[in-house]
């Protein structure tokens, strides 16, 4: 048995937690118009809508945040490229439930005791139930850009991230394909 005075206090309760939800509904939507702003603001000056969108849907199908700079663009030979950090590639494939970080990377020198290649490694567990290991090489003539610094002060690190950055689109291809790092991309740079 419920008195009418608790019948009246539910009701009311229920209405301010309506209105309360409502509010808060309210200040996501705002929030979302002005994250929408700052990433147009950020990437797209001077760039289409339709640019923008296509960007923003991708963002969308990957739940990579812009704003962390899990996912960006850069204008290349006058268009625009959308970059995946490693640590958003790390993220989609982590999302997936079947991953895991593999050994530390790799690597081959030549005679000269100078950098040749990188072997980056990922595990990935696939319907068989055992974890498999997916190893990627990327060879040092096909991604150093000699007039980038942190290739000329890290090429070891540079070189490892294009290696697993292919080791995850090889092992995630429905997840990561068309995905690419900056690292990988900087060999595909137009000199203007």
């Amino acid at each position: 048995y419920i008195s009418l005075s608790r019948t009246r206090t539910w009701r009311g309760m229920a209405r301010r937690i309506k209105r309360k939800i409502s509010m808060s509904n309210e200040i996501v939507v705002a929030q979302e118009k002005s994250h929408r702003d700052i990433i147009k603001e950020m990437y797209f000056k001077g760039s289409s809508d339709a640019e923008f969108e296509s960007f923003m849907m991708l963002c969308k199908k990957t739940n990579l945040d812009p704003i962390a700079k899990q996912i960006y663009v850069m204008k290349t030979g006058g268009r625009m490229t959308t970059i995946v950090s490693i640590d958003g590639l790390r993220l989609v494939a982590e999302r997936s439930g079947r991953y895991a970080p593999g050994r530390e990377p790799s690597y081959t020198y030549d005679k000269q005791g100078k950098l040749v290649s990188a072997t980056s490694y990922v595990k990935k567990l696939p319907n068989d139930g055992s974890w498999h290991e997916v190893a990627a090489t990327a060879h040092l003539s096909e991604f150093e850009k000699k007039s980038s610094p942190i290739w000329k002060y890290m090429p070891h690190v540079m070189l490892a991230k294009c290696a697993e950055s292919q080791a995850l689109r090889r092992a995630f291809p429905n997840d990561l394909s068309g995905l690419y790092s900056q690292e990988e991309m900087q060999q595909a740079e137009v000199e203007e």
